[in-house]
C-alpha cells in the first residue's frame, strides 16, 4: 500500500489522518443520570404529540371517505338547500393527497423558521394549522374551506418531520439517539389508529374537535421545554445553553459538552459566513450529496412501498377483498398493529442495525402485497375467496407490522444522523420534503392505477418497489449504527476506515472532540 493510503486517508480527502478502531459500538461517552434519560424520553414524547396529531391528518381520510362520498351521510351543503351533497371520488382523491403535496413547502418554511427563530418558537407555531385544520373540519358545510382544512393540516405534518427529529437529535445523547429517533413514527401510526378509533364512537362533525386536544396539548407542553442548547450556542447566548444543557442531562456536570459545542460553533462560523449551507452546497460536498442521495432513495422507498395509500383506502380495501370482519373492525386492528410494532421497534433499532432492519422490513412487506394481491386477482377470475377471508386481514397485518418495524423509522432516523450541524437542518427539509412529495404521488393516484392495473396490480407494483428497496439497501446503503459520527461521515465522503485496536478513553475524548472538526471539513467544496 502506498504511504498515503497507509495513512488511511484517500488523495484529496478533506480528513486528517485518523485511525478507526473497528468495534460493534463506540467506547461509552459520560452520560447523564437518570433525571437526565428521564427528561431526554420526555421531550422526545412531547414533540412527538405534533407527531400523533401528523397521524390523525394522515388518517382522517379511511373513516371520512365513506362519510363524505355517500349521497345521505355527507355533511356538505354547498348551495345551503338542505340536501346533502356526496363528494366524488376525484375530490376524495385530492382532499386525501393535497396534505402530503403542500407538506413539500411546510418542510421548507418550518426547516428556516427553527434556523431564524428557533427550534422551539418554530415547534410552537406547528400547533395553530393543526388547530384551524380541525376546527374548519369541524364546521364546514362546503367543498373548499375542507380543502383549505387539508391544506393546513398538511402543512403543519411537514413542519413536524422537520422540528420534532431536529430538537430531538439536538437534545438526546448518543445513548439514546436510535430508540428516540423512533419516536417520531411511533406517534405518526399511533395518530393514524386514534383517527380510526375515535371515528368509530363519535360523529364526522364531532371528531375533529375531539381531534383538536392534540394540538392544544402538545403546544402548552412544549411551553415548558428549553430551546435547544446546540441552537442556543449557535446563537452566542451561552449561559441560556449551559442551563438548557444542564436541564437536559438531569444536572450533570456539562462544561465539558458545552465547550465541544462552542468550539464546533467556532469552527462552524470560521468556515462559512453563513450559519446554513446553501441548497446547492447540498449538492457540491461529496460527503453530504452521497448521504442526501442515500436518504432520498429511503425516504422514496418508504413512500413507494404504498403503506400511506394502502392506510388512506383501508376499510375500502377490506370491503373490496370480501374480508370476513366489517371494514371497520380490519382497519382499527390494522391501525393498531402498525403503532404497537412501531413501538417496539424502538428497541430493536439499536440492536439489529439500520440495513438488516430495512432489507427484512422491506422483503416481508414485497411478500404480503404480492398475497394481498393474490386475493384479489382471485376474485377478478370469478373465484370464491370467502373459505380464506381471514387471508387478506392477516396480509395486511403483517404488512403493517413489517412497515413499523423497519421501514417506517429507519429512514427517519437515519436521516438525522449522516448530516453536519450546518447541513443537518436544511437536508432534513429536503429530505422530508421528497417523502411527502412520495407520499402525494403515491396517495393522490392510487385510485388512478387501481382503475389501470386493478388492485392486484396495484399492489403488485407496490410490491416491485419493496424489493427494488431492498436491493439499494443491501447493495449501496451505508450502515450507522453503533458509529460515531466522524466514522458515519468519513464513510460517505469515501475516506478508508481501517482495523486498529480499541481505542482508549483518552483517544475516545479525542475522537469526540474531532467530530465538528470533520463536520466543518466535510462541508469544504470537493471534486465529484
Amino acid at each position: 500500500m502506498a504511504a498515503g493510503q497507509q495513512d488511511g486517508l484517500l488523495e484529496g480527502s478533506p480528513y486528517k489522518t485518523t485511525i478507526v478502531p473497528v468495534q460493534e459500538a463506540p467506547q461509552p461517552q459520560q452520560q447523564s443520570g437518570r433525571s437526565g434519560k428521564r427528561r431526554q424520553y420526555a421531550t422526545a414524547i412531547i414533540l412527538n404529540i405534533a407527531a400523533l396529531a401528523a397521524g390523525t391528518v394522515m388518517g382522517w381520510p379511511s373513516p371520512a371517505g365513506p362519510v363524505l362520498t355517500n349521497a345521505t351521510l355527507s355533511p356538505l351543503d354547498n348551495d345551503a338547500d338542505g340536501v346533502g351533497e356526496p363528494v366524488s371520488p376525484e375530490h376524495m382523491s385530492w382532499l386525501a393527497s393535497v396534505n402530503f403535496l403542500i407538506g413539500l413547502p411546510g418542510t421548507l418554511l418550518f426547516g428556516a423558521l427553527a434556523d431564524r427563530l428557533g427550534r422551539r418558537v418554530a415547534g410552537l407555531v406547528v400547533a395553530v394549522p393543526y388547530a384551524l385544520s380541525w376546527i374548519f373540519i369541524a364546521t364546514t358545510d362546503s367543498l373548499l374551506p375542507l380543502y383549505a382544512a387539508r391544506l393546513l393540516g398538511g402543512i403543519a405534518s411537514g413542519a413536524t418531520l422537520v422540528i420534532s427529529p431536529l430538537y430531538i437529535a439536538e437534545t438526546a445523547e448518543d445513548a439514546h439517539r436510535g430508540a428516540l429517533g423512533t419516536f417520531l413514527a411511533v406517534g405518526i401510526n399511533s395518530g393514524i389508529f386514534v383517527s380510526f378509533a375515535v371515528s368509530s364512537f363519535t360523529t364526522y362533525r364531532a371528531m375533529p374537535l375531539v381531534l383538536l386536544l392534540l394540538p392544544a396539548v402538545y403546544f402548552l407542553c412544549l411551553l415548558k421545554l428549553p430551546e435547544t442548547p446546540v441552537y442556543l450556542v449557535k446563537r452566542g447566548r451561552t449561559a441560556a445553553a449551559r442551563h438548557s444543557l444542564a436541564w437536559y442531562r438531569g444536572g450533570a456536570a456539562v462544561d465539558a459538552e458545552l465547550e465541544t459545542l462552542q468550539a464546533a460553533a467556532k469552527r462552524e462560523d470560521s468556515s462559512s459566513d453563513s450559519d446554513t449551507v446553501s441548497f446547492g452546497e447540498l449538492f457540491t460536498h461529496r460527503g453530504t450529496r452521497r448521504a442526501l442521495i442515500q436518504s432520498l432513495v429511503l425516504l422514496a422507498n418508504q413512500q413507494f412501498c404504498g403503506v400511506i395509500a394502502v392506510l388512506n383506502y383501508t376499510e375500502m380495501i377490506f370491503h373490496e377483498a370480501g374480508s370476513s370482519l366489517s371494514p371497520t373492525a380490519a382497519a382499527m386492528i390494522v391501525a393498531a398493529l402498525q403503532a404497537v410494532a412501531t413501538y417496539l421497534s424502538s428497541f430493536l433499532i439499536d440492536r439489529t442495525g439500520r440495513k438488516t432492519l430495512l432489507i427484512v422490513s422491506n422483503v416481508l412487506m414485497a411478500t404480503c402485497l404480492i398475497t394481498l394481491g393474490g386475493c384479489f386477482f382471485a376474485q377478478n377470475l370469478g373465484h370464491d375467496i370467502s373459505a380464506v377471508g381471514w387471508l387478506p386481514v392477516l396480509a395486511m397485518s403483517l404488512y403493517v407490522v413489517a412497515f413499523a418495524m423497519g421501514l417506517g423509522p429507519v429512514p427517519l432516523v437515519m436521516l438525522s444522523e449522516t448530516y453536519s450541524a450546518r447541513a443537518r437542518s436544511l437536508a432534513t427539509a429536503v429530505g422530508i420534503g421528497c417523502q411527502t412529495l412520495c407520499a402525494f404521488v403515491s396517495t393522490k393516484f392510487f385510485l388512478n392505477l387501481q382503475s389501470l392495473l386493478g388492485m392486484h396490480g396495484c399492489l403488485w407494483l407496490f410490491a416491485g418497489c419493496c424489493l427494488a428497496g431492498a436491493a439499494f439497501v443491501a447493495l449501496a446503503a451505508i450502515e450507522t449504527k453503533g458509529k460515531t459520527l466522524e466514522r458515519i461521515l468519513a464513510e460517505f465522503h469515501g475516506d478508508l476506515v481501517l482495523p486498529s485496536r480499541t481505542a482508549t478513553p483518552d483517544e475516545e475524548a479525542r475522537e469526540d472532540d474531532d467530530d465538528d472538526e470533520v463536520f466543518r471539513r466535510n462541508d469544504a467544496p470537493q471534486a465529484p
